[in-house]
């Protein structure tokens, strides 16, 4: 069945409501992704002008076959200019599922380092600053826990919403030292206070253990740092948190960081049927299956490309995750990664409910391919935005950490095009 899967942002585009959408600013996976009359192309952007298809050749690029300008696909007029900036604003999405309790713990161990990094400027470790020190940061942490969609699952508390991309504020009462509530976001100003910082992160992130089987790792992130005058719209017609629940967490002239932390892949969909548990559609298929076996029915990858640089400018952001993928593809180019026999979707033959893991087969942190992820990350990287990709597998996240700040380091230097 063929899935009208133009955005939103797009439709009002071409309506008039908004600027005019630019070839090669738009994701996508088939023409029908893609304005009327637009075309998909094998680069995976939407293009106007005549030319090759989807299957490739001259035209997978520019008229003239060479790569599409990443400041131009980002929007910007040829005369704006981003001044430096030393702010930071760091989103984490935290999957709350029960498996991630290794991983968790891990984060809430490894964040000093990362904060240290931060405040000092210095990622190789030899007291020199490699990169401008920050000046201010913001945390802002939500959980993969979007609801089912109103259908009733047995192991999704809140059907309609669930935690909505709503920053969190309840601390974890099994540590002693975590207050009950905390603000919406941790705002620190260096120097000084990383002790406080670091044990109220840990606060925030960890035993979230018990949000909804059904992840919607991508619909978290965007509804998180989308305003309620954007035209993208939600489950049951909703808006952005931006500027309400998360109001001045992202600042317009910071670095937005958004670190994607999970074992699943993205199960991001507008369709209520795949949930059900009992009956529709999918029912002859595994809950534990149903977004990777039907990933047709899941929200186009050009929602979140297209989202998240309208959100905040493709030059000030970084999109980094920790998720399903063997560490040996780190750096890999994203036709390698996406074409890598352990990150397709098949069927674990040590239990047919289950994917076979991209990393971590036979432990406890096993972790499914985090495709929609890379796919994402290819969007966003061809938009003009910074990107990290890498292995939650991996027994240290500081690989993670000193990629982020390299990324951090590109896009906190003045823009001007």
């Amino acid at each position: 069945m063929r899935r009208a899967t133009l955005t939103l942002t797009l439709a009002l585009a071409l309506a008039g409501c908004a600027p005019t959408p630019l070839e090669g600013h738009f994701s996508c996976a088939l023409d029908s992704e893609c304005p009327d009359g637009w075309s998909c192309r094998a680069d995976g952007l939407c293009y106007a002008t005549p030319g090759g298809d989807a299957d490739g050749g001259l035209d997978a690029g520019e008229p003239d076959g060479s790569t599409p300008d990443a400041s131009v696909d980002a929007g910007l007029d040829g005369g704006g200019c981003l001044p430096a900036t030393t702010d930071v604003d760091l989103l984490l999405m935290i999957d709350s599922s029960g498996s991630m309790i290794e991983e968790q713990a891990q984060l809430a161990m490894s964040f000093p380092r990362l904060v240290e990094m931060l405040v000092t400027g210095d990622y190789t470790g030899d007291g020199i600053a490699d990169v401008a020190p920050l000046e201010s940061l913001h945390v802002g942490v939500i959980t993969a826990d979007m609801g089912t969609l109103g259908v009733s699952v047995a192991t999704c508390p809140n059907a309609m919403h669930g935690d909505d991309g709503v920053l969190r504020t309840d601390g974890n009462p099994m540590i002693g030292a975590c207050m009950p509530t905390y603000p919406s976001f941790l705002d620190y100003m260096a120097p000084g206070g990383q002790l406080q910082l670091t044990q109220s992160m840990a606060c925030l992130t960890t035993n979230r253990t018990n949000g909804c089987g059904f992840e919607q790792q991508l619909e978290a992130v965007l509804k998180a740092v989308t305003p309620s005058s954007s035209p993208v719209r939600f489950f049951n017609n909703t808006t952005g948190h931006a500027d309400g629940a998360n109001a001045e967490f992202l600042r317009a002239d910071s670095v937005l960081v958004t670190l994607l932390i999970s074992d699943e892949d993205d199960c991001s969909t507008d369709n209520p049927q795949l949930f059900e548990p009992t009956s529709g559609p999918f029912v002859g298929t595994n809950l534990n299956l149903r977004c990777t076996q039907h990933a047709d029915q899941l929200r186009p990858i050009g929602r979140y490309v297209a989202g998240l640089t309208m959100a905040h400018p493709p030059e000030r952001l970084v999109f980094a995750s920790l998720v399903g993928l063997p560490p040996s593809l780190e750096g890999e180019s994203y036709a390698d990664i996406l074409g890598n026999p352990e990150m397709q979707y098949r069927i674990d033959p040590t239990d047919a409910s289950r994917v076979r893991p991209a990393c971590g087969e036979g432990t406890s942190s096993r972790a499914d391919p985090g495709r929609r992820y890379v796919e994402v990350a290819r969007g966003l990287d061809t938009a003009g935005a910074g990107v990290v990709v890498h292995s939650i597998c991996r027994p240290s996240f500081e690989p993670t950490w000193v990629a982020i700040m390299r990324e951090l380091g590109e896009r906190s230097m003045p823009t001007c095009q």
